[in-house]
Formats: structure tokens, C-alpha cells, sequence
């Protein structure tokens, strides 16, 4: 069986004898998806997509596909989510241990990915600032605080020391779906902060995350 990546190629240049597999990107699929239905019914068709793509890949174009892969556990193959991107073991493992009630800064949001006034993460994280004390820091403030966030190459051991200083760090996902979890709720562990997640609805049911909901506001 030859894979051929639609993206890039004209469909009637496709040697359809010869394919047994045709994947599409999201990409692609929201451009071809007219064209699926001359695929002959032999041809498997896999649509392999992130979390992003979900609002604009509607249900009528999903239908189309034979095996949808992604990070949805109702997808029929799934990427593993167990362990978000980043996510490793000594993550949970205490370096700072700063008394909760000692901790001298309230809350901490962290952004290096900037979305437009009315973006879903913009929206939170704006909202709850006019109603508790947060810091801003990352590309998309200019914030100053007395606090140096470190760089983004910055050892885990130095990130855990400045979240240490915190009682709360923000943690919201770039999309709201549901069965998406990226490393944004674990970046903290480890310093004591406790997590106020926005993201996922279910993200109790996650294996790694099933049973200690008590560590985290979500």
C-alpha cells in the first residue's frame, strides 16, 4: 500500500491503482473535501488533525473519512495524552520548598503566544486579572514586575524557583476542546503553586490526572 499526503497533489494525477492510502491534514481536507467522494471506495482515507483544526473541520467533511487520527479519545486512533508535551517525571518533584503562606505574590500567568483581544485564553485571563491580583509576563505583556520570569530555554529547576514565589499560576490551554491537555497544567508542579486550569472539560478523566483533581482549580 503506497500513502500519499494530499497536500501538494493534483487529484488527476494521483495513479489511483497503486494507492491504497490517501492522508489528509486539516489543511488539506478543508480544501479537497469536495473531491473526496471520486475517491474510489477502496481508497482508505485518514484525516490526521490537532486540536486547532476542530471548529473548522465540520461534521459533514468528518463523515467523509474512513479513520479520523488525533488527540480526541473518540478519535479512532489517538495520540497518546497521557503525558502532555514537556511533561516529565522529576516535573512533580518539589526543588522550592517556599511555605504556601510565605509565598509573597498571588498569582502568575505566562504567554508567549498572543491571540487577538477577543481570543479565548485573552478572555480568561483578562477577566480574572480585574478580579484578583495577576502577573503577566511573556512576549505578550510589557508588564514589570520585581520578578524576572526566566527564558524560555530556562531549566526546569529555575522555573520551579520562580513559581515558588507564587500561590497560583494560570494555566490555560491555546483551544478549549475537550481531550486536549498540553503541558500547561505541569509546568508548576513541583513548586508548590497550585493550578487554575482553563481547557478541556474532562481533563479529570485523563489517566494521569484521574482521582488528584484536589491539586488543581479547574
Amino acid at each position: 500500500i503506497e500513502t500519499v499526503k494530499a497536500e501538494g497533489h493534483h487529484f488527476s494525477e494521483l495513479n489511483w491503482k497503486t494507492i491504497g492510502v490517501v492522508i489528509f491534514n486539516a489543511k488539506s481536507a478543508k480544501k479537497y473535501h469536495e473531491f473526496l467522494d471520486s475517491i474510489p471506495l477502496r481508497v482508505v482515507k485518514i484525516l490526521y488533525w490537532r486540536e486547532a483544526h476542530y471548529p473548522s473541520i465540520t461534521p459533514d467533511i468528518q463523515a467523509k473519512f474512513d479513520i479520523i487520527m488525533g488527540t480526541q479519545f473518540t478519535d479512532a486512533v489517538s495520540n497518546p495524552c497521557h503525558y502532555p508535551y514537556g511533561f516529565r517525571e522529576d516535573n512533580i518533584l518539589p526543588v522550592v520548598d517556599v511555605p504556601f503562606v510565605k509565598r509573597t505574590h498571588l498569582a502568575v500567568h505566562i504567554s508567549s503566544r498572543c491571540y487577538g483581544k477577543d481570543g479565548f485564553r485573552n478572555n480568561f485571563v483578562e477577566r480574572l486579572g480585574e478580579l484578583m491580583d495577576v502577573e503577566f509576563y511573556g512576549k505578550c505583556y510589557t508588564n514589570e514586575y520585581d520578578l524576572r520570569v526566566p527564558d524560555m530555554h530556562a531549566s526546569r529547576e529555575k522555573m520551579k524557583k520562580f513559581y515558588s514565589n507564587f500561590k497560583y499560576y494560570i494555566a490555560v490551554e491555546n483551544t478549549g476542546t475537550n481531550d486536549y491537555v498540553s503541558e500547561k497544567i505541569f509546568n508548576g508542579l513541583g513548586s508548590g503553586a497550585i493550578p487554575v486550569y482553563l481547557g478541556a472539560n474532562n481533563i479529570d478523566k485523563f489517566p494521569k490526572l484521574d482521582g488528584h483533581s484536589k491539586w488543581f482549580i479547574n
